[in-house]
């Protein structure tokens, strides 16, 4: 009995031996997988994670459990950064980035020592150089400016000094060095566009790893030397966002999912360019814009200029006023004076009229005004005014007919009497028999409605038909200018418009002085092109305090150093979401000064329902 029971002792042993040996070899291999394991031992983890079982050391290159990672540090921060600009490395990113940060206080009084005596230094050579009559110290009159200005900072206390040192740690996601090289490249780049210069840590690799570690210790101390602000910008888990109290929903932020709620008419201009290619979703988050305007603020008014009928469904569902273009007769001559501007707004329509008979010349005569034609045309025009009783009660807007009836009357010369019988003939296009003659008669249409839709479809080949195009913007801007209230322009295909000069003219200066008359213009289009091919277009994208960029190829080198667009918003743009793959649509918000955000726009059930068949651009 005693043998049986030896023999199966030292068979339970050998068994239980056998198995510990395959329990330590299948707990080699799994070390890994138990930080996922809900049932991994704590131990274990914590084990793993300070004391790895397998390091490799080479140079440049650190192997860890057969993870190969490049090291790397920053050497220089950004001269300008937005907040949260650390951040958005943590998002979208096709590879693993670990990251530590050490921040340590100084003491201001060591700091303000070393002021001091940069100060003395540069105050006796201030002086040692005017002692012989140079004139060449502005630069070290402005060094001496600023450090006066950062003393006074630091002596009240209302900046405070760290010392900072950032490291990262890249790895691919398959596990081999040519995958490790590249995702360490691809960060470097997107690191560099941003104005930073991270630099790959080659020697001293162990105590780089060390830097990871929970035991905090930055052992290789690559130090500079930051105030608070500049500290905070570097905080890893803050996000730029956007939340004005009064604005409307935008979308949602694409790494946090919070809420860019944006109030256009916060900013010192209220004006926007969407640009998208077609189905990147930019005229459905135009029209999910303009609803939400609609609900949000009960007296604003939207005027939707669509030369191809895109906005229909949008007209519809909100109930908007209809305009059919070349039915309706639209006085380009309209003119609304709010109290005390009567000089200013005339000066401004004359301006916006020369413009509009400019395009008439240019575009359906075949010839452009010559100096003399265009000088009696704008006397006749304010003639025209003056004995309708421009200023009084009994003010009366003329008409095309009644400028007509004035050129003689204005001409003093032989050479203007030459030009005035010149532009009789030309004028003559207006009658109102004739195809446009809508432009030239008392106004049928009263604006009632807070949204008014232009509709086209009654006019052949609109998108060849410039002055037509131009006599709308004409006669929307008299209104827009003339009553109070917040007002938004859309102007859907606006590279129609933008391929004619006058109507280019005529729409910068309407962006530029848009914020007097509490106008925001929406300016939509396919490419940049029309914007950066053109001086007032680039004007225009420059007086845009909002532009909304769906998908693109790419974006022209002078659009994204106005925007400030880093190579990483280069890349989201090039592979944004658009709604008829994804179910959304994303876009990069640039507004200048504040930031750029990425944004994913999404409708709520209840707005799909009600927008209908306008949802068709998601």
């Amino acid at each position: 009995m005693r043998i049986v029971s030896a023999v199966n002792d030292t068979l339970a042993g050998r068994k239980n031996a056998t198995i510990r040996r395959k329990e330590k070899r299948v707990k080699k291999r799994s070390i890994l997988p138990k930080l996922f394991d809900r049932d991994g031992h704590r131990e274990e983890v914590d084990r793993n994670i300070i004391a790895p079982e397998l390091i490799e050391v080479e140079k440049g290159l650190i192997t860890v459990n057969g993870n190969p990672m490049v090291l790397s540090y920053i050497s220089v921060y950004p001269a300008k950064v937005y907040e949260g600009w650390i951040a958005d490395e943590f998002a979208w990113k096709p590879f693993r980035l670990d990251f530590t940060q050490f921040i340590e206080p100084v003491s201001e009084e060591r700091v303000i020592a070393e002021l001091n005596r940069k100060i003395t230094s540069l105050e006796g050579k201030l002086a040692e150089m005017r002692s012989k009559g140079r004139i060449d110290t502005q630069h070290i009159e402005q060094e001496l400016e600023y450090l006066y200005r950062y003393r006074e900072e630091l002596t009240a206390r209302r900046i405070r000094l760290f010392t900072l040192s950032t490291y990262f740690a890249v790895s691919p996601l398959k596990n081999d060095r040519k995958a490790t090289e590249d995702a360490h490249a691809e960060f470097m780049q997107k690191m560099k566009s941003k104005g930073a210069q991270p630099k790959r840590i080659r020697y001293r690799m162990l105590d780089a790893f060390k830097c990871f570690l929970p035991e905090g210790k930055d052992l290789l101390r690559r130090r500079i030397l930051v105030d608070s602000d500049a500290a905070a910008s570097c905080f890893p888990f803050v996000f730029p966002t956007i939340m004005h109290p009064t604005g409307v929903l935008y979308g949602f932020d694409a790494a946090t999912r919070a809420p860019i709620i944006i109030d256009r008419f916060s900013f010192a201009g209220h004006n926007e360019i969407v640009v998208g290619k077609i189905g990147s979703g930019k005229s459905f988050f135009v029209k999910l814009e303009m609803l939400r305007w609609f609900i949000n603020d009960p007296k604003i008014k939207i005027f939707l200029v669509d030369p191809l009928c895109g906005f229909t469904d949008l007209a519809e569902v909100l109930g908007a006023q209809r305009i059919v273009v070349g039915k309706a007769t639209m006085n380009p001559l309209d003119i609304i004076v709010p109290e005390g501007k009567p000089v200013d707004v005339l000066r401004e329509k004359l301006m916006a009229l020369m413009e509009f008979f400019s395009t008439f010349f240019e575009e359906e005569v075949g010839s452009s005004m010559d100096k003399t034609e265009s000088g009696v045309l704008r006397k006749a025009i304010q003639k025209a005014y003056e004995e309708k009783g421009f200023g009084s009660p009994e003010f009366e807007t003329p008409i095309i007919d009644d400028v007509i009836a004035k050129l003689d009357g204005v001409a003093e010369n032989q050479e203007e009497r030459s030009a005035a019988a010149r532009l009789k003939s030309s004028l003559q296009a207006f009658s109102q028999k004739s195809e446009l003659g809508m432009f030239n008669g008392k106004t049928s249409v009263d604006i009632y409605g807070r949204i008014v839709y232009f509709d086209f479809s009654e006019v052949e080949g609109v998108v060849r038909s410039p002055l037509l195009l131009h006599a709308v913007l004409t006669w929307i801007d008299s209104r827009v200018r003339g009553e109070s209230g917040r007002k938004i322009v859309v102007i859907d295909e606006a590279h129609y418009f933008m391929r004619y000069k006058q109507i280019r003219a005529f729409l910068e200066r309407g962006v530029r002085h848009s914020r007097h008359y509490k106008v925001g213009y929406t300016l939509i289009s396919q490419s940049f092109e029309e914007f950066v091919g053109h001086e007032e277009g680039r004007v225009i994208l420059t007086n845009a305090n909002i532009v909304v960029i769906f998908r693109l190829d790419s974006i022209p080198q002078e659009v994204k150093k106005i925007l400030n667009i880093s190579g990483f918003g280069e890349r989201f743009v090039k592979e944004a979401a658009q709604g008829k793959t994804s179910g959304y649509s994303s876009a990069l918000i640039a507004i200048p000064g504040e930031g750029n955000y990425h944004i994913n726009v999404l409708a709520s059930p209840g707005e799909l329902e009600f927008l209908g068949t306008a949802g068709r651009g998601v």
